[in-house]
């Protein structure tokens, strides 16, 4: 079965859903597409399977899928070698999804605030939308860090874990000059990293230059 996975290097999100499929053994399945998808601009590779124009968007033989908890969970389904979300029935994958939402919703305040900064222009800035999407994220980040640090050490990576390390990663690489580190729970955050970005499929999938 082949599946086209459009996705962009810099995305967290596409990342992601990289690091599930090697956790599943399916990561020899994706046939890759790497497009750069704009918040103001048409992205053509993507708009005749996705509308939205967003990353990731997995084509399969059944139509396309997208976004990231969806493109996860049907890898996770199609998976014959591992899981990373707990079965339908086991209601701890309620547990599972909502910490994957928390992450996502973490992530988004912060790509807001970096579209902010790099795509609307400089007399449309507003600083209070700055500062209320880096409040969002700030309290994603106090309450991850009081929940339990995914454990990293079983044969596959739960999906909070990779949650996590794309969270981190992602972080480190666009807002290591906000000192993010620095905020309230992250130092809880940031040293679960330290030993989890040694994870055999996390070094595999080798990211993209800064």
């Amino acid at each position: 079965m082949s599946l086209e996975l459009y996705y962009s290097g810099g995305s967290p999100f596409a990342r992601k859903v990289l690091i599930v499929a090697r956790e599943l053994g399916l990561r020899d399945k994706l046939v890759l597409h790497e497009v750069a998808p704009s918040p103001t601009k048409l992205t053509p590779e993507l708009n005749p399977h996705n509308p939205l124009a967003t990353v990731p968007t997995l084509v399969t033989p059944n139509g396309p899928i997208f976004d990231s908890p969806v493109v996860v969970q049907y890898l996770d389904a199609i998976s014959v070698t591992a899981k990373v979300l707990p079965p339908a029935s086991d209601l701890s994958r309620y547990a599972a999804l909502t910490y994957d939402h928390l992450v996502n919703g973490t992530l988004g305040a912060m790509l807001l605030v970096r579209y902010e900064g790099a795509v609307r222009p400089a007399e449309l800035h507003s600083e209070a939308w700055v500062s209320g999407q880096t409040a969002k994220a700030k309290r994603g980040i106090i309450r991850l860090s009081q929940l339990p640090l995914p454990d990293i050490s079983g044969t596959t990576l739960p999906l909070q874990a990779i949650d996590l390390l794309c969270l981190v990663w992602y972080l480190d690489r666009r807002f290591a000059h906000l000192k993010w580190r620095e905020w309230e729970g992250a130092s809880v955050l940031a040293g679960w990293y330290e030993t989890a970005e040694k994870s055999k499929s996390w070094v595999e999938e080798v990211a993209p230059p800064l």
